[in-house]
C-alpha cells in the first residue's frame, strides 16, 4: 500500500446524498467495488466513512492519485454550497489527516488540481481552504520549532 501524501477534496454536485447513496451509485452505475471516497461530509456536518482512510479510493480518476491520496467528498452543489457545519468538519478532518500522515497544506488539493478535466470541488475555494489549514497549523509549527535544539541538551 502506498504512503498517503495528499488529500483530495471533492464535491458531490448534488443537493443531497450520503455515503450509502454514493456507494450504491458507484457500484451500480460505474461498476466499482466500493464507494469512491474515503470520507463523505453530508449537509449536517457529520462525517461518514465505510472503506477506511488507508484503503485505496476510486476518486481521482487519473494516474496514481488514488494510491497515495485520501478522498473527501462534501455534499454540495453550486446552488447549495457547503454549510458552515460542513466546513468545520472538513477542516477538522483535514487537520487530523494532515497530522496523522504528515501531509502539508500545499498537498491538500481540489480534484481539478490533479489535472482532471472537472470543475470539482465546485464552490469550495481551495486557496482559502489551504490558507485556513496553514493558519491552523502555525501554532503547532512554532511550538515544534521552539523545541529544536532544546531536546537532549
Amino acid at each position: 500500500m502506498a504512503r498517503k501524501t495528499h488529500i483530495l477534496v471533492h464535491y458531490s454536485d448534488s443537493i443531497s446524498g450520503d455515503i450509502r447513496a454514493f456507494e450504491k451509485y458507484h457500484k451500480e452505475v460505474h461498476g466499482w467495488k466500493h464507494v469512491g471516497y474515503n470520507y463523505v461530509i453530508p449537509h449536517d456536518g457529520s462525517i461518514e466513512n465505510i472503506i477506511g482512510e488507508t484503503a485505496e479510493g476510486i476518486h481521482a480518476g487519473i494516474g496514481n492519485w488514488n494510491a497515495y491520496s485520501i478522498g473527501i467528498c462534501v455534499v454540495a452543489s453550486k446552488e447549495q454550497p457547503p454549510t458552515r457545519y460542513q466546513y468545520r468538519t472538513l477542516i477538522y478532518v483535514l487537520l487530523m489527516l494532515m497530522g496523522r500522515y504528515g501531509i502539508l497544506a500545499k498537498n491538500v488539493l481540489g480534484h481539478k488540481e490533479t489535472g482532471r478535466d472537472t470543475d470539482c470541488p465546485g464552490p469550495i475555494d481551495m486557496v482559502a481552504l489551504r490558507k485556513a489549514l496553514e493558519a491552523s497549523t502555525l501554532p503547532y509549527k512554532r511550538f515544534c520549532q521552539s523545541l529544536d535544539g532544546s531536546l537532549g541538551s
